[in-house]
């Protein structure tokens, strides 16, 4: 719950209380966390109204089965809150791997999204895009010290360079 509140807290500031409240304080069910393998989830067909899966995609070697598995336990309307890097972070960690070495954790993404690949994924599960949002931006410092080769591969946004994307999604 500290991740999500986190996480969330990154992505609305002062509005996370209402998206918190609404993931995970206005379920009229228990909360289950369960531990698992994303690609085979044993849950029946349709079990869930809600999915949260913050930092987890862009580690599974497979990230349209383990959608496929959203989607199969999800009932229609269920909706799917989903944090991953996009091409910024996926240098910003090439560059703290190199400053730090080989335990930066992030050296373990297998996959990164820009908005409309992680859109077009989705949709490709039976989910349709709710709202997405870029987040958590490189700081200027470490812009600067880029090597010219490298900063022109940065994709900005008005507020500079997002190293992530918040998603929702809604089961068809």
């Amino acid at each position: 719950i500290g991740l999500i509140d986190t996480e969330l807290g990154e992505i609305f500031g002062e509005n996370r209380a209402l998206i918190k409240e609404s993931i995970l304080e206005g379920c009229q069910r228990p909360l289950t966390f369960v531990q698992e393998s994303l690609d085979s989830l044993a849950f029946p067909d349709q079990s869930f109204d809600v999915i949260v899966c913050l930092d987890v995609l862009e580690h599974t070697y497979d990230p349209s089965t383990v959608i496929r598995q959203f989607a199969r336990v999800t009932r229609p309307g269920a909706l799917v809150f989903v944090t991953v890097p996009n091409a910024n972070g996926e240098l910003y960690q090439r560059l703290e791997e190199e400053v730090r070495g080989a335990t930066f954790p992030a050296m373990l993404h297998l996959h990164h999204w820009e908005p409309a690949s992680l859109s077009d994924l989705f949709h490709s599960c039976g989910m349709e895009i709710v709202e997405m949002k870029l987040f958590d931006y490189l700081p200027p410092e470490v812009v600067q010290r880029l090597p010219d080769a490298e900063r022109v591969k940065l994709v900005a946004d008005d507020s500079g360079f997002p190293l992530q994307v918040f998603a929702v999604f809604r089961r068809e």
